[in-house]
């Protein structure tokens, strides 16, 4: 397709096909829609039941470590804790925010 003729694919196909060529070339600049995290983190994850021990927890502490270390990365933030504050609702909530990680 790079052999044809510009003016006929222009014609034939629109500018888009031309752009996206020139693009995978490398003769036109790559366009990307870069992700954004949010300004704040705060998650919470919901648990079936109260939590009577810490152990019960662990997976719900994982899932939500898990998710500030992407965020963090993401913002390109340091942390040197990482709190978690239950709810005292049945069902039991852990909930973690930025606001209360420590800053380098």
């Amino acid at each position: 397709m790079t052999r044809l003729p510009r003016a006929g694919l222009k014609k034939r196909c629109g500018t888009a096909l031309l752009d996206a060529l020139d693009r995978a070339k490398g003769e036109a600049p790559e366009l990307h829609e870069w992700l954004t995290m949010p300004p704040a983190f705060d998650a919470p994850v919901e648990l079936p039941v109260r939590i009577e021990h810490g152990e019960s927890a662990l997976f719900a502490a994982r899932r939500l470590t898990l998710q500030m270390t992407g965020w963090l990365a993401g913002r390109q933030l340091p942390c040197t804790s990482f709190p978690a504050i239950a709810g005292g609702s049945v069902p039991a909530v852990i909930r973690a925010s930025w606001t209360q990680c420590m800053k380098l």
